[in-house]
């Protein structure tokens, strides 16, 4: 920005039609000026303007705009590729680079702005993807290394406060609040633009007074200036036809368009007319309060109990209704601040391959000065399988969120039947139940911890559990049997094997649906071999190619092969005890690659075959044509065998159509690639399935 002074600014953004402040200004100058890399948050209504600054800056920096619209649900995979149609390729698909790596490429040449707009409507998860972006420029993907040149490189995500924007987020970017222009202003671009109309100049005080409640009221947005100009050239043309307008018929049709917006209007007239104004936001501090050092160290009792807090935070009413808003916050492990609890949360950290630079920033832990808060819920299952770092919680006063997305209605009966559960609300979408922990477990006498949870269809279960009452929990998903492999991880060869002789049972569909969810072709955690490293030929001879990135110590060891990564842990006398497995996109077929072999070996495959998995809708079952499906010993499994070396089976998971998918050539894995590649997007774009 050394190009141009704060007030030359302020011009050029009003030139290219930015109406705002100068103040406003000030605060966007200093964002393009933050270092090392100009990143800024804009958050604001909708209506206010925030998609546009960016835009107009790439007319005042003569530089590109590159814009990745989010949506509910969106894939971090998503962010960095695109799919378009290629007639070139098999499936008739080719994967391109999206928005944020052109934009990084560019940025080695000249500046460049990327946008990511309404960033508030993708998961809570999505934040901690680009922590190591924000921060360095760096970004890998399918193992080619990216970086961007910071100096160039403008990053602008905007929100509508659709949901709270995580703590390490926040701590990368500048915060602007985009408000709705002051009356003031909006006044001036009217009294410009009708200076020459009598009949317009005439309308501008009862619009502005318009302007001015509609911003007070609970309309879903204000009004525009372009629609505040659309009711006054309406006014023009009725009163130049000498006819009379209908101000209440107008400021329908132009401002408020429906009845709720209307009805929002009315009341903040008749609020403002009884005298009842709202209270002003005033953002003035003590300045002398921050000349005083904070100590980060000092120790705090714990007031009151962390469970209900918890609660609130998730939106759980067990005695009423269940809130359809987006979480508050993105806290899901509130902890009683004590030795244990710190030793748990740092070798978990170490365990996942976090770098721990601050002692108060651990993982996915932030050490404040009472508690230990965690951005990111567990998977139920671990409760089974990593016991050991919630037994260390059982004594301490806090709360832990669970989160299960594979189990249906039935699923959860189960469960609250197994616990001596009660459902405080149910209907066929929504369960909200609570079970009660064991009278000796809580330290306050005549009541019980509590542990409460909220099934969504489509959405799973989520269980916030008074952390008393883990030991509860843990007896409770063991009676339910959501996990056939009980405390180990899942035994994928027994369920592969099983599927093949079509004797899956009730209790693996948990663990099945939850294959072929989500972009990757694959992502499990799967029992380890029990053995080292130097005792697996493939991880020997992997190492020695230098077909993979390979990154050891004596706790982890991790294999980047760009199409798959595999990571492995190990503790005393358990090596190898769990390995986690993510398929991100085909490799070569080549039999001599080292990377699939190991890939086998971690999976424990079946006749070698490594299988893709394609989770959809449960009609989809129904729809597979049984002249080319046969039928098996299980009336919930079907397989199709055809003539190019490809076998499919489809499972009936209850509220789901599994399909898995094998090559009969284990070393021709592209027929199953290919073939998965058209489910997905058939399942992605209409949600039929012709077969």
């Amino acid at each position: 920005m050394s190009e141009m002074n704060v007030q030359k600014f302020h011009k050029a953004l009003s030139k290219q039609g930015y109406l705002c402040t100068q103040e406003f200004t000030d605060k966007v100058y200093c964002a393009l000026s933050k270092k090392p890399m100009s990143i800024t948050m804009l958050i604001g209504q909708a209506g206010t303007g925030k998609s546009f600054l960016p835009e107009t800056l790439g007319d005042v920096l003569k530089c590109n705009v590159y814009v990745k619209q989010a949506y509910q649900g969106m894939d971090w995979d998503e962010f960095v590729r695109k799919h378009v149609p290629d007639e070139n390729t098999k499936s008739g698909i080719k994967s391109i680079d999206a928005e944020l790596l052109r934009a990084v490429q560019e940025s080695q040449e000249s500046k460049v702005i990327l946008l990511l707009d309404e960033w508030d409507k993708t998961r809570i998860s999505s934040d901690s993807y680009f922590l190591d972006f924000l921060q360095t420029g760096r970004i890998s993907v399918s193992g080619q290394k990216y970086q961007a040149n910071l100096d160039n490189l403008i990053i602008f995500f905007t929100s509508n406060n659709e949901r709270d924007i995580s703590e390490p987020l926040l701590r990368r970017v500048k915060v602007i609040e985009v408000e709705h222009l002051p009356v003031n202003l909006v006044a001036n671009v009217l009294k410009k633009r009708y200076e020459k109309d009598a009949t317009g100049m005439k309308m501008i005080e009862p619009v502005l007074k318009l302007y001015y409640t509609s911003m007070r009221s609970n309309m879903d947005k204000p009004a525009t200036i372009q629609e505040l100009c659309d009711l006054i050239n309406d006014w023009i043309m009725y009163t130049s036809q000498n006819r009379d307008p209908n101000w209440e018929e107008l400021v329908y049709v132009n401002i408020t368009k429906n009845e709720r917006n209307h009805l929002a209007l009315q009341k903040a007239i008749k609020d403002d007319e009884d005298n009842k104004d709202k209270e002003v936001f005033d953002k003035s501090l003590d300045s002398d309060y921050f000349n005083v050092a904070v100590d980060i160290d000092e120790d705090e009792e714990v007031d009151e109990g962390i469970m209900p807090r918890m609660m609130k935070l998730r939106n759980i009413n067990p005695n009423f209704e269940c809130s359809t808003e987006d979480d508050k916050e993105d806290i899901y492990v509130e902890i009683e601040r004590t030795d244990d609890a710190y030793t748990s949360a740092y070798i978990e950290a170490i365990d996942e391959g976090k770098e721990v630079t601050e002692p108060q920033f651990v993982g996915w832990n932030t050490i404040k000065s009472n508690v230990i808060q965690r951005s990111k819920p567990y998977h139920l299952r671990e409760i089974l399988s990593e016991w050991n770092k919630f037994n260390r919680m059982v004594n301490q006063d806090g709360a832990v969120v669970f989160y299960e997305q594979f189990v249906d209605r039935d699923d959860i009966i189960s469960l609250i039947e197994n616990s001596y559960g009660h459902i405080r609300k149910g209907s066929d979408d929504k369960v909200i139940f609570r079970i009660y922990g064991k009278d000796n477990s809580y330290p306050k006498k005549n009541k019980k911890p509590e542990i409460n949870g909220r099934w969504k269809r489509n959405e799973g279960c989520e269980i916030v559990c008074d952390s008393r009452a883990l030991t509860k929990l843990q007896e409770s998903v063991l009676e339910s049997n959501w996990y056939a492999d009980r405390k180990n991880y899942l035994s994928f060869s027994d369920m592969q094997q099983n599927i093949h002789d079509a004797t899956i049972r009730d209790t693996r569909y948990v663990q099945l649906r939850s294959l072929g969810h989500n972009k990757n072709y694959l992502n499990v955690v799967v029992n380890g071999e029990g053995c080292y490293n130097d005792e697996l030929s493939y991880h020997v001879n992997l190492v020695r190619s230098g077909e993979a990135k390979v990154k050891e110590t004596s706790r982890t060891t991790t294999y980047d092969m760009g199409w798959a990564v595999v990571q492995s842990w190990h503790k005393k006398d358990k090596p190898n005890y769990k390995s986690h497995i993510v398929i991100k996109e085909r490799p070569s077929t080549s039999n001599d690659m080292f990377s699939v072999k190991l890939v086998r070996g971690k999976l424990g495959a079946v006749q070698h075959r490594i299988p893709i998995f394609v989770n959809m809708d449960i009609s989809q079952f129904d729809k597979c044509d049984r002249n080319m499906y046969e039928e098996t010993s299980s009336s919930r499994v079907l397989v199709r065998k055809d003539d190019k070396g490809l076998r499919t089976y489809v499972i009936n998971a209850y509220d789901r159509t599994v399909f898995m998918i094998e090559s009969e050539d284990k070393n021709n894995l592209g027929l199953a690639f290919d073939f998965a590649d058209t489910l997905r997007d058939i399942r992605d774009k209409t949600l039929e399935l012709i077969c």
